[in-house]
């Protein structure tokens, strides 16, 4: 099947890469050169795209998915 990672955009792949290494939304923000809003509403996009109720169960989410 398809994993949850590849319905990601590659802009939302950064942030969740960087998320999942245990970085902050800031610092993921930072990494992936865009302001905290920006970061705020792709992670946003991310839990819905992936049918998340929070950030940390994306995070679980897009790490199961790229095992």
């Amino acid at each position: 099947g398809v994993r949850d990672a590849d319905v990601l955009t590659k802009e939302q792949r950064v942030l969740m890469r960087s998320l999942a290494g245990g970085a902050s939304i800031a610092e993921a923000a930072a990494l992936a050169n865009v302001s905290r809003r920006t970061a705020d509403r792709r992670i946003a996009e991310v839990r819905r795209a992936l049918g998340a109720g929070t950030t940390a169960e994306a995070v679980a989410s897009y790490r199961r998915s790229t095992r």
